[in-house]
């Protein structure tokens, strides 16, 4: 990415809504950061936490942990305070990049944050990090993410750098990449996806378009819904989808939020959800308010187009 930074400058290597930042600028703002994680005693092989919201503020505090040796922590501020303060302990993270609000929600200490809404104007151009990284780093820790928990507590896996750069060149080989073009990053720092979409496309002289959706509108309390799974196998197939049904409309009439509809997977030929709008179709039919949502879509069963059009009609419904 430095050297990409190197070659061309002022191409854009960042958007996001009306902010942009070049490739010069992104490096000489990580440098800058570099610097200041290592006044703060982050040596090469620590964990340093990134807990921000994606903007390109999130790709810089990436850059700047790679450019000291460290691995970053990936925390998603949606994700419950419990389950980030559990990743935060069980890495053994030194510092936590973040703000000030973000610190407060996830009650850490100050020796154990770097709060950049209250960083010193630094002048990153004059600012490069002291080297201690330049060694070898392959088999150093690039990044530690962990599972989704579901089986049991979360579990952290450790990615090397040359597994991110033996990524890095398969991807090469499949995906086309000219100079310049612009690629549309959505996914949560929190999945592994997310290195193809924010760095290998920065490695490559992409431009990454950062998708960030509106924030939430402040409620009062926890909001609800159903959500359904598809191994139901009723004995009467006349009352196969009444459960579902009433439920709909239970979740419509008491205020929840949505209704999440299931899909086949990989369960026998014939079964009650072979295709989530067809349900989600039913539901809105039936109902006024609460959103229609689909567990899952697996395109490999649909065709990506029939599927657009399929919600399209669950939508005008």
């Amino acid at each position: 990415i430095s050297a990409q930074a190197a070659r061309n400058p002022a191409q854009v290597a960042v958007t996001f809504h009306s902010r942009t930042l070049s490739y010069q600028a992104l490096e000489q703002q990580s440098n800058a950061w570099a610097v200041q994680l290592q006044q703060r005693g982050v040596q090469p092989g620590d964990v340093v936490g990134l807990c921000l919201e994606r903007s390109p503020e999130l790709i810089v505090g990436l850059l700047a942990i790679w450019k000291v040796g460290a691995a970053y922590l990936p925390l998603d501020p949606a994700y419950p305070v419990h389950r980030l303060s559990f990743m935060v302990d069980d890495s053994a993270t030194r510092l936590v990049l973040t703000t000030a609000p973000l610190a407060k929600m996830l009650a850490l200490p100050p020796h154990k944050t770097m709060l950049l809404d209250t960083l010193m104007p630094a002048e990153p151009e004059t600012m490069k990090p002291n080297g201690a990284a330049a060694a070898d780093r392959s088999t150093r820790a690039a990044y530690v993410i962990y599972t989704s928990g579901s089986t049991g507590k979360p579990k952290g896996v450790v990615v090397t750098h040359r597994n991110v750069m033996n990524f890095f060149a398969g991807m090469s080989q499949r995906v086309p990449h000219e100079a310049g073009a612009r690629w549309l990053a959505v996914t949560s720092l929190s999945f592994d996806i997310s290195v193809l979409e924010l760095c290998w496309t920065l490695s490559r002289g992409l431009t990454v378009v950062l998708h960030s959706s509106k924030p939430p509108v402040a409620s009062n309390g926890p909001e609800f819904s159903l959500f359904y799974f598809g191994n139901d196998n009723p004995k009467d197939a006349h009352q196969s989808y009444e459960l579902l049904f009433e439920g709909a409309r239970f979740a419509d009439r008491e205020g929840f939020s949505a209704v999440w509809t299931p899909e086949r997977h990989f369960h026998a030929f014939g079964g009650m959800y072979p295709n989530p709008a067809m349900t989600s179709a039913a539901l809105a039919a039936i109902t006024t308010r609460v959103q229609i949502r689909a567990g899952s879509c697996v395109l490999p069963l649909h065709h990506p187009i029939r599927a657009a059009e399929d919600w399209a009609v669950v939508d005008n419904i």
